[in-house]
């Protein structure tokens, strides 16, 4: 008995250090830090724990500083041969009003995209226009295209968006409706989609961090019962029922809906600080096919906060989305899909599908390098945990059958809002994603 009490004793101790370190800040007092001038703060060695002995937040980081070593003598290199001004030059003209960003992305499940991002504006910034365009070739043939426009006025505080959307995919994978859905039962079919949409937005002076947002859209999408590889098992074979959901079919929708964002994240790119809230509804009216037609409802919600320093940041984020029929059929292709893009990473894409989903993410953030070069920017690793789950409706939910996955990551940010990153997910498979873009 003593010696359990004693045990319990030292657990309470080392509890109690442990909540010191964490609330202790690891390099300078709130009051020093607050007096810092911004440059000072931004130059921050991130590598310094000041007289910290130990803290749990920095055990992750040791763990996998050493995957990112080459990577930060890179940059050291790259800043001495003064590589991101060259590049600069190259992605913009001698104004720097006129930029072209390379697309590029890579998993382990879809294979490689490439496309390109041009942004034009004027020297004050005023008035500008975006355009973006993408073409993406798989090693199967698959297909898919988009262009983006985007326009805004920035006295008037509003905005217009265009985006087209084609796809030709000859092996979508299908697993099946609801929770239960064995990742050995997946099926294959073939689907050409086109998805056109206008967007019309609204940032009131009065109303500071709030835009509010207009859409109208066109969806169309015919599947096929005869996928590329024929060796696959197909949808309508192992769904016997899939017929009854619109498979074999050609459909076709005119959607409108609207939008509610309230956003006091800080800064843009990687905040440390803030939350965003976002509220969005479309309906879907059935053209041709009346029997068909559905909406679709989502709410996220992200937040951020700093942990011992505005450079090591823990981000929350919570999604749903709910799809109803309203009295028509759900396409058996337009229910709530969770997966790896929705989110739950270390899953395929669209991997559990039902009438609706939750999916939370926690990552912990944590500074490698900081510099204010136009491509090497801000270099952070994160750890992540997804939970999730797609189901019929509450009455219906078990938590125990939240599926799970953790990973790690590195992303770098440029001040330009170039963005590099690199994922591995563990999950029901190890997924590995890189993602070259640049954040409108």
């Amino acid at each position: 008995m003593r010696l359990k009490k004693r045990k319990k004793n030292f657990e309470k101790i080392i509890s109690l250090l442990m909540l010191i370190t964490v609330l202790w800040l690891p390099q300078k007092s709130l009051a020093e830090t607050e007096s810092l001038t911004i440059k000072e703060r931004e130059f921050k060695d991130p590598d310094r724990l000041g007289d910290v002995l130990i803290s749990p937040f920095y055990i992750p980081e040791y763990l996998f500083r050493g995957l990112f070593w080459p990577l930060k003598k890179f940059v050291n290199f790259a800043e001495e041969v003064h590589l991101p001004s060259r590049a600069k030059d190259f992605f913009s003209n001698e104004d720097h009003t006129i930029w072209l960003y390379p697309i590029v992305t890579y998993s382990t499940d879809d294979g490689f995209s490439a496309g390109l991002n041009f942004k034009n504006k004027d020297v004050f910034d005023v008035d500008k226009y975006e355009i973006g365009a993408s073409a993406i070739v798989y090693a199967n043939s698959d297909q898919a295209y988009s262009f983006s426009f985007e326009k805004e006025q920035a006295w008037h505080q509003t905005f217009f968006e265009f985006n087209a959307d084609y796809s030709d995919d000859s092996n979508e994978d299908f697993f099946g409706l609801g929770q239960d859905s064995e990742e050995e039962s997946e099926a294959i079919y073939a689907i050409k989609e086109t998805e056109v949409e206008f967007e019309f937005g609204y940032n009131p002076n009065f109303l500071e961090n709030f835009v509010f947002k207009t859409q109208l859209g066109y969806l169309n999408f015919e599947t096929d019962s005869s996928p590329a590889d024929e060796s696959d098992p197909k949808a309508q074979d192992v769904f016997v029922n899939i017929s009854n959901f619109g498979f074999g079919q050609r459909l076709d929708f005119f959607s409108y809906g609207a939008q509610l964002i309230y956003d006091d994240s800080f800064p843009n790119g990687h905040p440390y600080k803030g939350s965003v809230y976002d509220f969005k509804i479309v309906d879907y009216k059935p053209i041709s096919k009346k029997e068909f037609g559905f909406n679709q409802i989502d709410f996220k919600y992200r937040k951020f906060f700093n942990i011992l320093n505005e450079d090591r940041v823990i981000a929350f984020g919570f999604h749903h989305r709910a799809v109803s029929e309203n009295g028509k059929i759900i396409p058996f292709n337009r229910f709530a899909s969770l997966g790896r893009s929705t989110l739950l990473r270390g899953f395929k894409s669209d991997r559990f599908v039902d009438k609706q989903f939750v999916v939370a993410n926690l990552e912990y953030r944590y500074p490698i390098w900081k510099t204010f070069n136009p491509l090497l920017g801000y270099g952070l690793g994160k750890i992540f945990f997804d939970v999730g789950k797609a189901y019929q409706d509450l009455s219906r939910f078990d938590e125990r059958d939240l599926q799970h996955a953790f990973g790690f990551g590195l992303s770098i940010t440029s001040p330009n809002r170039f963005f590099l990153d690199l994922e591995m997910g563990f999950g029901e498979r190890v997924q590995f994603l890189v993602s070259l873009n640049r954040r409108i």
